[in-house]
């Protein structure tokens, strides 16, 4: 019961500390909580259909920091999702636990010395369910988690608008789980609990208006491992397009991908499949419902 409530402390703990930074006036706050539905429902229909209800909570905030030649950025976002079809009942559709942030100290007017920090994780376990409605567990919480930080040089024309680059970058893949790490998950050894990269990261953040009502925001981050395959460069792109219905009511689509040479999925769809490997990862989010959006 105390991890379910997880998620919910952490939503409260962002809305108060939001509210709490914007006493200070080198402080911009700004945020998105979206409350999204989704619902099917089908009698008699001759076409057929499943029954479907889908719920997902999104907050997504900025923290921008200007004071003389510092700046500091910070992106936190988190999501939580479940989907109930009435063959399968209800099951995790959306978890994400984001934050990136980027410290900066201008040496021009638009370029810094930085350091950044990117951190990846979840909040609840994931499941991979077979035909028979078994299932087997493949993440949880800091299973995995990815951290990655280190100092570089960035640009930075706007709030909207900033990408950094970090020659000399860290990166950790970290597994608490003691059954996923037996199994050597996510890149891990064998048992182990810690994989440490260092390499080269890249990072942009880009927020505009598409048109009137229409904002698209998109994150890219690149690494690439300096100590193995560094050919093979891991991306992580994050697109969101919000549609302004009105003051409360929005439109929301959310898509990512995900190509990461450690994690290893199956290969084929087959249930007797046992070849795993890298696999272009893709999650796509999309539906309507409230939003309370600060500052207006």
């Amino acid at each position: 019961m105390k991890k379910a409530l997880f998620p919910f402390v952490f939503f409260s703990f962002l809305i108060n500390l939001s509210f709490a930074q914007e006493a200070d006036t080198s402080w911009k706050v700004s945020g998105v909580h979206n409350l999204l539905f989704n619902q099917a429902s089908f009698s008699h229909w001759s076409a057929g259909g499943q029954n479907s209800l889908a719920l997902n909570a999104l907050f997504d905030y900025n923290f921008n920091y200007k004071k003389g030649k510092w700046n500091w950025d910070t992106k936190a976002k988190a999501g939580y999702g479940i989907s109930n079809i009435d063959e399968f009942g209800w099951r995790k559709s959306e978890d994400i636990l984001s934050i990136n942030s980027f410290l900066g100290h201008q040496f021009s007017e638009y370029w810094l010395y930085s350091f950044f920090l990117d951190f990846q994780s979840q909040f609840a376990p994931g499941y991979n369910y077979a035909d028979d409605g078994s299932r087997t567990l493949i993440s949880k919480p800091f299973a995995p988690a990815f951290i990655q930080f280190g100092p570089g040089v960035g640009y930075k024309r706007s709030n909207n608008f900033y990408f950094n680059i970090s020659p000399a970058a860290s990166k950790l893949i970290v597994v608490t789980d003691d059954f996923l790490a037996s199994q050597g998950a996510f890149g891990v050894d064998t048992g182990q609990t810690l994989n440490y990269q260092f390499g080269a990261n890249a990072m942009a953040y880009l927020k505009f208006d598409v048109v009137k009502n229409v904002t698209l925001e998109n994150k890219l981050v690149l690494f690439s491992n300096y100590l193995e395959n560094p050919g093979n460069v891991d991306i992580d792109n994050q697109l969101n397009l919000n549609m302004k219905i009105n003051d409360y009511l929005t439109t929301y689509f959310g898509l990512q991908l995900i190509y990461d040479d450690d994690v290893l999925l199956p290969l084929s769809d087959a249930a007797d499949n046992t070849e795993f490997g890298p696999h272009l990862q893709f999650k796509q989010l999309f539906g309507a419902g409230f939003t309370f959006k600060f500052p207006k």
